[in-house]
């Protein structure tokens, strides 16, 4: 069983539960039912609490709408037995009965496990040596942003031969890295993505690029002093604090959105609001399509690569070797149909609420503390 904060939690792999909310109602004789926060209800053996397996799946993964799919924030649940058969009542908006079959499969095995001393006091270095990694990996990061020659937003990899790549997410069969590179005109992005459904996205709202499946994101700011912070990580946005989120659409084009919080200016056109009742409102000054930008995209089986390049006029700022900007790079990881969201990985931000996919209000939010440093060459 995995500890921990459930926006935070890894997503699901099997033997673990992960995310656990509550126990589920139940008169089961055999079995004891878990809640998870994102979509599942792990089932374990009441005699020994081992772990049996687990309805529906984690929103975080690749998956397909369906019956079978509960959704993140499952408060819910419910088994029991009647006439020699095992239900479960489970859902989302909705109630769905489930017939668990093959319960009289289960087999119990017995092992012996020996731990001598040397490997105890090794296991304690491990944890130590764990925690120190985890410590790095959540504190500030930094990079050079290095110069570069000739348009880098083409689809030649020449260009970005030589530029560092910044982990972003690195898992079994995920992984992300960015790249930044400018010159006196633009600053450049690129986005290396594993992704067992590559680039799939609906956008159907401008507004909402970050909610209809796989994208990218460039975040950026100038004000590298501390920000304020209430509520769930909510921090203080200053003008020129900026989120660009791009994405593909199912016929091949290439959509950009710009998120301003603040703008100097008074008039607000294009200012929008984001609303619940869990977290309240949050009102962007400005949220615009950015569609002209140079983008540039391809894609095979398991993977994509993504190119932009930003005016540095668009950004309000003059380049020059070692200005320094607070920002990061992220990627979105959509379903398998490219109809919703699943999870956001960010290079320097690591924050839990980086991780919640079921929240409008606080998906749109950026957290300037948590920034890298990205310093011009």
């Amino acid at each position: 069983m995995q500890v921990g904060f459930a926006w935070n939690a890894d997503a699901y792999t099997p033997g673990f539960l992960v995310a656990a909310m509550l126990f589920s109602e139940q008169s089961s004789q055999r079995l004891l039912a878990v809640t998870g926060y994102c979509g599942e209800y792990f089932l374990l053996d009441k005699q020994d609490g081992l772990f049996v397996d687990t309805l529906g799946e984690d929103q975080r993964g690749v998956f397909t709408m369906g019956p079978h799919m509960v959704l993140t924030e499952n408060f819910n649940g419910c088994m029991y037995e009647r006439q020699g058969k095992t239900y479960f009542i489970g859902g989302d908006a909705d109630a769905r009965i489930w017939e668990l079959q093959g319960l009289d499969t289960i087999k119990r095995a017995t092992g012996a496990v020996q731990v001598n001393a040397n490997q105890f006091v090794q296991a304690r270095k491990n944890a130590e040596q764990n925690l120190k990694v985890a410590s790095i990996a959540t504190g500030v990061k930094q990079t050079l942003v290095p110069r570069l020659k000739g348009v880098a937003a083409g689809g030649k990899y020449g260009d970005w031969q030589n530029v560092p790549q910044l982990p972003i997410f690195i898992g079994a069969n995920r992984s992300a890295f960015g790249q930044l590179g400018y010159d006196e005109q633009n600053l450049y992005a690129r986005f290396l993505v594993q992704d067992e459904s590559p680039l799939r996205s609906t956008p159907q709202d401008y507004k909402l690029l970050f909610k209809c499946g796989d994208a990218v994101e460039i975040q950026l700011g100038s004000e590298l002093n501390t920000r304020a912070v209430r509520g769930q990580n909510m921090q203080t946005m200053l003008p020129g604090d900026i989120r660009i989120i791009m994405t593909r659409t199912m016929d091949g084009a290439m959509v950009a959105t710009c998120y301003r919080p603040r703008i100097t200016s008074r008039d607000k056109p294009n200012q929008a609001s984001f609303e619940t009742q869990s977290s309240g409102k949050v009102t962007f000054d400005e949220i615009i399509p950015w569609n002209d930008l140079p983008m540039h995209a391809v894609s095979d089986k398991v993977s994509y690569v993504v190119e932009v390049a930003i005016p540095w006029a668009k950004l309000g700022i003059t380049p020059k070797s070692g200005f320094i900007l607070g920002g990061g790079m992220g990627v979105i990881y959509g379903n398998e149909g490219g109809t919703r969201n699943a999870i956001r990985y960010l290079w320097s931000d690591k924050s839990p609420e980086v991780s919640i996919n079921n929240d409008i209000p606080s998906e749109s939010q950026m957290h300037p503390n948590q920034w890298g440093r990205l310093r011009l060459e």
